[in-house]
This record gives structure tokens, sequence and C-alpha cells, in this order.
């Protein structure tokens, strides 16, 4: 109705614009023409109205009309219904279609057909309608529907934000896809998205992002399928493409460390695609923390000030001395939460340390006069007490207070314990003109802790040199002076020289030592027997406790069936089941530690003969921790099996000897000697214990009280729990070296030279050597895969004036030119001694070594070496080529030498010699580890057959490794008698 009135309103305004009783005009017959014009003005004739539509764009334009019959020019206006949606067309000629979208059950829904006009390339559909002019002139006006790819739309978590808090600079989210067309709804593999990182699969990428980093995980969509039992086909649940993203700021970025509150943002964003190409931003917002002050909680030692954030008190006894207690933080802003560390700093009346999670370390300075005024000898109450006040400051400036309350204590005279007993005008610890060395440990205790200690000092006394250390290790060695006096027999003897020894509180005792006379040695050594089924039984103590330390002593088994022990016990400790180690030495050689399983079945012992035992603990672990060595061979390293934990606290306290079960088995004999105790600490090592049985008388031992050794400890009293049996002291020799190889050189040098089977790439040598005079240098060195000397992974030169120097080293220790293969001696500051043994110690490490194949291999990285002179380790002076004993390899080609050591030469004098002389060697020991533990090789000449060596023998096994060892490059070279 609506179109009808309108063409009839339209139609009548025409009839009268065309009404003129006065003049009749005749009009034209000729047909309307169609234009369009376009944006610059430029007209366009048109013989069809046509236009396309798809679901993203609705058309609309203007289609002008000129008709020469005057007032014709218009259109008839409509406003028509179509299929698929619906035309509007005025009578100026302005339209517009209007495609319809809407739901199933709305006023204009969408048509199937366009529903499924899911993408481009499917056929067009047609809406058409019919336009007429004024002067009744019909036109066709055709949509074309098309279809498109429409663009994916998305939702879920778009936006999100973070904060520099602690525990809120991470987040996460959903993105999900939708699409007109449903195979587009889904997103590109990970490994596709914009910006993502090296490594990303088609599941998972990262992205670095402006101010932190994220991690999408892109699940596929997969069809549902509906199940169809009858032809096989299982259900399958659908699933939704999607993004799954995580977001971890980086609280540390410069831009997000200045926001200076939550009013202040930042915005990252990533962008994520979906399968069609259509993009979708997610941004993340970042926001600045709001300062927030930290606050403090304290352990159970301190007390939190009512009303006083951040304030504490606390108390420490002055014979106590010090305090560990901690103080925890809380902040929400990021890495707040800490303390500002603090290392030990002075404060009123001691010193403070803190680290960053709030634990503290005070100490009392006792050397401060107010601290000094809290100790009286008298018992006052109440106790006089001072406050020392402790500030720990957060990283965001929080201050956290300790008043700290030192209270006063009465001071108790120190008692000192050790000291050598004098019986006889005589001290139990004696020296003489040969054993011109004595060591101990005194032992103190002080009811004041923080002055119990020794004032450490070295100075001299009437006959020699004292030294003590703070814990009370300490040593005596008589002076030249005295020497000589015994040498010439001036000095009456025995003669004690009383040695004074202060503890820290002012405590006074007097330490004795008597000069005997010098008996020259016997060979004197500790048998115990198992016999008339009894076990033989020593108990040895006295020697004071430390955490941490080792003793060595020297072995002998007889033939005998049984077996032979020796065992470490703690302090208050007697039960076997209790020890710290249970060294078993079985029958056939079989090396035992009881309840461990991990022993070294190699490692045997010959019975017979000598054989050295290694025993060392540390107790500052728990459990402590143990190794056995026998042989120079490592057995084992192992946490202790003991159940007594307690008493191991401070080490080990007694050494328990046996030799058999107890069982009525023929005869046991059971050798020991050379026994040592070795305390180890910060302030250095301290022999506590050195007993080689010289100075006992041969026979049975009476232990029915207490017996001091010459050098420190005892052997303790025969009771039910320590017994004492079946010992005594023979003299049928201890395990004297008796032969030795010896190099001449006249018409030209000697050489030794013992080949390994393959190049060790860690390892250490040790080896005793002597040079005669007259003599031409000799030279001790390390080999690769070559003899040649210049080559040596090292060569120690022994001069003829008892100087000692690194033969053939390269420039390569100062700045090495592949292009100037130049060498450089270096003078050590080290000397050997002519006409006496020399030990000499060498260790090796070439793992980081790198052979360089350019240039002849004359450059690479080389492998370290160290070396020690008599126990010393070499050094230049001010060379600065050597530091701490330890220098590169100098070898002129890296090849030779980057896979280790092979052989070991030693070579006296050379081709062209001037003066006969000789060379001695003996003791050669080798480990394929830096610490000595694995041994390989050992050569003490012992079982060799006098005469001469020659290349290609086998050498003698004495002890281990020689099965595949023979003699290389050998000359001049006799196995001789020690006279």
């Amino acid at each position: 109705m609506k179109q009808t009135l309108l063409s009839l309103s339209i139609i009548a305004a025409l009839s009268a614009c065309s009404s003129d009783d006065d003049k009749v005009t005749e009009q034209s017959a000729a047909a309307p023409e169609f234009f369009v014009t376009d944006s610059e003005g430029n007209k366009t004739s048109v013989e069809t109205f046509e236009t396309v539509a798809t679901k993203q764009l609705n058309p609309e334009g203007t289609y002008e009309i000129s008709d020469a019959n005057n007032g014709q020019s218009l259109y008839m206006p409509l406003e028509a219904v179509g299929t698929y949606g619906e035309l509007s067309f005025n009578s100026a000629g302005d339209w517009s279609y209007t495609l319809w979208r809407g739901k199933e059950f709305s006023a204009t829904p969408e048509h199937a057909s366009v529903t499924d006009l899911v993408k481009a390339g499917l056929p067009d559909l047609t809406d058409t309608f019919e336009i007429k002019t004024a002067d009744g002139t019909t036109k066709q006006f055709k949509v074309i529907i098309r279809g498109i790819d429409e663009d994916a739309t998305f939702s879920g978590n778009i936006e999100k934000a973070v904060s520099r808090d602690t525990g809120k600079g991470n987040t996460n989210g959903t993105v999900n896809v939708a699409d007109a067309n449903p195979a587009e709804a889904d997103f590109l593999p990970a490994s596709a998205q914009p910006n993502v990182a090296d490594g990303a699969t088609e599941e998972t990428a990262t992205i670095q992002g402006m101010y932190g980093q994220i991690t999408i995980k892109v699940i596929k969509k997969i069809e549902a399928v509906a199940a169809d039992p009858d032809n096989g086909v299982a259900a399958v649940k659908g699933v939704a493409g999607k993004v799954e993203w995580t977001y971890d700021l980086d609280e540390m970025h410069a831009d997000v460390v200045a926001l200076p509150d939550s009013s202040q943002t930042l915005s990252d964003t990533f962008t994520l695609v979906s399968a069609d190409g259509t993009e979708q931003v997610v941004t993340v917002l970042v926001l600045g923390a709001d300062p927030i002050a930290a606050t403090f909680t304290g352990d159970a030692k301190l007390t939190a000030v009512e009303g006083e954030a951040g304030q504490f008190t606390g108390k420490v006894g002055g014979n106590v001395g010090s305090l560990v207690s901690a103080i925890s933080v809380e902040d929400p802003n990021y890495e707040e939460e800490f303390f500002k560390p603090l290392d030990v700093t002075a404060t009123e009346f001691g010193s403070v340390s803190i680290d960053a999670a709030g634990l503290f370390t005070y100490n009392v300075d006792y050397s401060k006069d107010a601290v000094k005024a809290l100790f009286s000898n008298d018992l006052l109450d109440p106790l006089p007490t001072i406050v020392d006040t402790l500030s720990f400051e957060t990283i965001d400036g929080t201050l956290a207070t300790v008043k700290l309350t030192i209270e006063g204590a009465q001071l108790v005279p120190a008692v000192i314990d050790g000291l050598p007993v004098v019986e006889n005008g005589v001290s139990s610890t004696t020296v003489d003109m040969e054993a011109n060395e004595a060591f101990g440990t005194l032992s103190i205790t002080d009811v004041n802790k923080w002055q119990a200690s020794f004032e450490a000092t070295s100075y001299a006394t009437t006959y020699g040199s004292f030294t003590i250390n703070s814990t009370g290790n300490w040593s005596y060695k008589l002076s030249d002076a005295t020497i000589t006096l015994l040498e010439a027999g001036s000095l009456t003897l025995p003669v004690t020289d009383n040695i004074t020894v202060d503890a820290l509180d002012g405590t006074e005792v007097t330490l004795p030592v008597s000069i005997k006379e010098f008996v020259p040695a016997n060979n004197r050594y500790l048998q115990l027997s198992s016999k008339g089924g009894t076990q033989g039984i020593t108990n040895i103590d006295g020697f004071g406790k430390q955490p941490k330390g080792k003793l060595t002593l020297d072995v002998r088994m007889t033939d005998g069936p049984d077996v032979g022990y020796v065992q470490l016990f703690g302090a208050n400790s007697n039960n076997p089941a209790t020890a710290m180690v249970n060294l078993q030495l079985k029958s056939s050689g079989v090396i035992d530690i009881d309840k461990i399983n991990d022993e070294a079945p190699e490692v045997k012992y010959t019975a017979g003969e000598w054989f050295p035992v290694e025993l060392t603990w540390d107790s500052t672990q728990t459990p402590a921790q143990m190794s056995v060595s026998v042989d120079g061979k490592l057995v084992s390293d192992f946490a202790t099996p003991s159940t007594a934990t307690s008493s191991l606290a401070e080490g080990a306290f007694r050494i328990s000897l046996r030799c058999g079960r107890g069982t009525d088995v023929p005869p046991t004999q059971c050798h020991f000697d050379n026994l040592k105790i070795t305390h180890m600490s910060d302030d250095g090592d301290a022999v506590a214990l050195n007993e080689k049985f010289q100075d006992m008388d041969v026979g049975d031992i009476d232990v029915s009280d207490n017996i001091s050794l010459a050098n420190g400890g005892r052997f303790k009293k025969h009771t039910t729990g320590y017994k004492h049996v079946n010992s005594e002291i023979l003299e049928d020799g201890g395990a004297p070296s008796t032969q030795y190889a010896q190099l001449t050189h006249d018409s030209g040098y000697g050489l030794l030279r013992v080949d390994l089977p393959a190049q060790i790439p860690t390892g250490k040598a040790v080896v005793r050597v002597k040079v005669t005079d007259p003599v031409q240098s000799a030279y001790l060195s390390l080999f690769g895969n070559t003899g040649e000397q210049s080559r040596a992974m090292v060569d120690l030169n022994l001069k003829t004036d008892g100087s000692t120097q690194l033969r053939g080293v390269q420039s390569r220790l100062v700045t090495f030119d592949k292009n100037q293969r130049t060498y450089e001696n270096i003078n050590l500051d080290q000397s050997h001694t002519k006409g006496e043994w020399n030990t000499i110690e060498m260790t090796w490490d070439a793992t980081n070594a790198v052979n360089d194949t350019a240039d002849g291999g004359v450059g690479g990285v080389m492998p370290i070496v160290t070396m020690t002179i008599n126990g010393e380790k070499v050094s230049d002076g001010a060379g600065g080529k050597i530091t701490d004993g330890a220098f590169d390899s100098p070898s002129f080609i890296s090849s030779n030498v980057v896979n280790g050591v092979k052989m070991l030469g030693f070579k006296c004098g050379t081709s062209a010699n001037a003066n006969a002389g000789t060379c001695d060697i003996d003791d050669i020991k080798i480990y394929q580890d830096v610490a000595g533990k694995q041994m390989i090789f050992s050569q003490s000449f012992e079982k060799s057959d006098l005469g001469t060596v020659a290349k290609g023998d086998i050498p003698a096994k004495d002890e281990v490794g020689h099965d595949t060892a023979k003699y290389g490059d050998s000359r001049l070279v006799t196995v001789v008698e020690v006279k």
C-alpha cells in the first residue's frame, strides 16, 4: 500500500507540473538515459542496473536519469523484498541493498543458501527487482550475492594484566577462533605464528615480548564424528581450535623497574594468526607495583617488641660469645623479600654478618673494654650487662633492629691437658741429635669458652725453638748450637728444656722436653699375636681429638690363617660395631672393610712383607667421611658405618690394633710400625702421634697402667673394656730399603726409562733421586708419546751446583709466538742436596688440553703440571711464570702430550761427559690420579736382580702394575745394594 500511494502522489505531482490552460507543449517520445558519476565527476552511461553484495558488504549507489520530456527525469520510488534481502530505491536514483543476516527467529533471518555461501568461488546467488521511471520505462535491478573468504573472529582472553609484585608477574589465557567457513575456524601451527623463537614446533613456541616472554600452545581443531557402529565408525569428540598462552614478566627489565606504582603502566603485545590469515593482537597490561614496606618475623631466639614493627630483642651469654639467629622477611614487591647481605661488620661491642635470607651471626668482641668489664673473678648478682644494637636493611630500605643484651660471667682459669709427664727427671717427650724434633697436641677446656685457646707463639728456648698454634698443636726442634754441643759430647744428658705455654686467659703451664743420648735405630716394632684362642690387642689414645685427620702405619702379616685389624674409634666407644672404620687384613692378602661393600678386590697385600696403610677421617661432615688406602692404592671412600654418631663429632680418639679373631686356630702374628696421627685444620697440619717404637724395650709390654709414648699418645692400660694382651716389642727389622738403581756416566749418559702401556691423562709421579759429585746435570722427565727431550711434558734439570731448573721451557709461558719457536729455561728457587736422597713429586692434568693441528701443533692448550722438591712447591721468584707450584707444560709440540704421560725418564749426564759420576733413583711410584690414590706402578727395586737393567726388561713386580710396563731406552743402569 505504501508503494502505491507514493507512486500516485508522484504521478499527480508530475501531471500538475505539465498542466497549462493557456499553452499546450508537445512531449518527446524519446526514452530516458541512465548514468553513474565517479568520484572525479565523470559521467558514464549504463544500460543495466547490477551490483554485488557479500556477507561483509551491503552495496549502495546512485543511478542518475535524464529524460528529454520535461519533469520525467525521475524514478518511481521502490521498497522491495527479494529472496535474500531487500532493496530501497528513491525517485532520485539513490539505492541500497541489505543482505539479510539475522538469526533464525529474527524478522530478517539469513537465507540458508546465504549461510552456505562460506567462501569465495562458490556459485553466486541472485536477487532481481524491477525499477520504473516516471515515464513508465522499466529497468531490471540485479543483485549478485557472492561468497567471500570471511575474516575469522576471536574471543577469550584478548587482554590481561600482570604486576611487578611478587607472584603476580605471570598470567595466562585462552584465545578462541570462529569463522563462517568451519574449515578455517582454526589457528596456524605454533611454528608459523609471528615472531616465534627458534626451536618452535607445530604445537608450542615462545615469543619474546617487549617486557616478558610468551609461551603459546596451539590446540588444533578436531571435527566431531558421530558414532556409526554398523560401519565400524567410533564417535570422535570435537575440539574447537584455540591457543593457550602464558606470559612471564621480566621483572628486572629497566622500563618495568622504572614504573613507580600501579598508576603507571606499560603494554606488551603479541599477535596470533588464524588459519585464514586473520590476525588478533593480544595485549598484556604491565602494572607498576605500589611500594610496600617489608615486614619481619624473628626466630625463637628473638622476641618481637610489641607495637614496634621490625624491633626485636635477644640475649647472648658472655661465656657463649656468639649468637646465630634468623629474621625472615615478607614483602609483596618483587625480589624485595631479602636483606642486603652484610659481611662481617663491627658493631659497638662485637661484629655481625647477615645473608640475604636473614640468617645472621653475631660474635662478641672480647677486646672491648666494656665487654671486659662484664667479667669478674667473683660471681656477681645480678650479672652486669650491656646492649649492642644490630641493624639490618632489606632491599627496599626497611630496617630490622635487634637490641642484643650481652650478659657477663665469672672468670674461671683454663684447664690444660696433654702435657708430657716427667719421671725420674726425664720427660716422656724426648729428642736427641738425630731425632731432633718433637710434636704434640695440648687440649684446653675453659668455662669461659671464648678463652679456650692458646696464645699462638714461636720463640727460642734454652736448647731449641718452640711453636704452638691457638688449637694446641705444638712442635719443638733442637737448635744447631745444641746439636753441635751434643756432637761434641759437651752437654750432660739427660737435660730438660722447660717451655712455658700460655692460655688465652693467662693460665700458664710448663711443657718439658728432655734431650737424651742418641741411640742408633734398631728397627724395633710392635707384634701382636693370636694364640691359644686369644686375640692380640692393644689400644692407643691420648693424642688429642681433631675433626679431620689421618692415620698412617706400616703393617706386616705373617703366613698364619687369621686376621689383622686396624680400627679407629671416637670418644667413649670401644665396641667394634661402633668403630669409625674396621679394616680387616684377611689371609691370602684380601682387604676388607667391615660393613662396607665397595672394596677394591684388586688391592691385596703380600704376606710376610711390609706394606703401608692410610686411614683418613673427616667428622666435619655427617656422617663422618672416611677413606682407606693400602700399599698406596685406594680401597674405598665411604661414610662411616658407625652407629655411635655422637662419639664421632670430634674425630678419631683411639686406635685399636688387633690380631686374630680369638678362636682356636693356628697362631698368627701381626706386625705394626711407624704409627703416625696427623691432625688437619685451617691452621695447618700437626703431628699428634709419631711412634716408631725405637724407645721401647724389647719384650712383652706390661700395660697394667697407661704407658706414655715418646712422641704423643699412650698405650691405654689393660681393662676389661680396653684389653691389651699378647703384645711385645721385637727387634728383627722393619721395612728398610736395601736396593736401588744406579745410573753412571763416563763415555756417555746413563738413562732409565719406564714405559707404561698407554698415555694417562691425569696422574702423579713420586721418586727419590740422589746425585753424586763430580757429575754433570741429571734430568727427571715425564714424556707423552715420544721420548724426545724437547717434547717432554716436563723436564727437571738437577744441576751440578745444587740448583734446579725447568729445562727447555718455551716462551709459551710468557707470550708464545708460533713463528718463533724459542726456548726459555726457568731457574727455580728450590735446590737439591747433592749426595743425599731428594724426593721429587710431579702431577699432571691433561683433561683440558687441546691439540692445535695448525702450524705443526706448536700451539694448543697444554696440560697443567705441578711440582714439589723435598715437599716444597716449586717457584721462580719474581719470574711470575709459576703459580703455587703449577705451570703449563713446556712441551715443544702439543700433540705429543695432550693425551697425558706414557713414560718416565731419569737421565744422568749428557752425551759428552767430562767427569765420571753416578745418579741414583729409588721408590718410583706412578698414580693415575693427581691425589695419589690409584697407584698403577711402583718400583723400589727390592725384588729386582742385582746387575744391569736393559731395554725391554720387565720390571720386577715388587708392588703393582708391572704386567704390561717395561723398561724403555735404558743404558748404564745397575741395580745395587745399599751399603
